[in-house]
């Protein structure tokens, strides 16, 4: 329930129910946080650890009994 889709429905939600200011604070904050966190990915681009070609298993666990 944190995507996008869901954040702007309880956005309007807000908006139209509760605070039009506080709710256009929200639509801001989330088009804000949205282009940065491309602009971000764009500009670091490191690949995720799974897909790093010394990664095994994510679940492999050595325990010592």
């Amino acid at each position: 329930m944190g995507e996008e889709t869901f954040l702007l429905l309880g956005i309007f939600i807000v908006y139209w129910g509760v605070n039009k200011k506080f709710g256009e604070y929200l639509v801001i904050s989330l088009f804000a946080t949205i282009g940065l966190n491309g602009f971000f990915k764009g500009i670091f681009q490191r690949p995720r650890p799974f897909l790093k070609p010394e990664f095994n298993d994510l679940r492999h666990v050595q325990v010592d009994n």
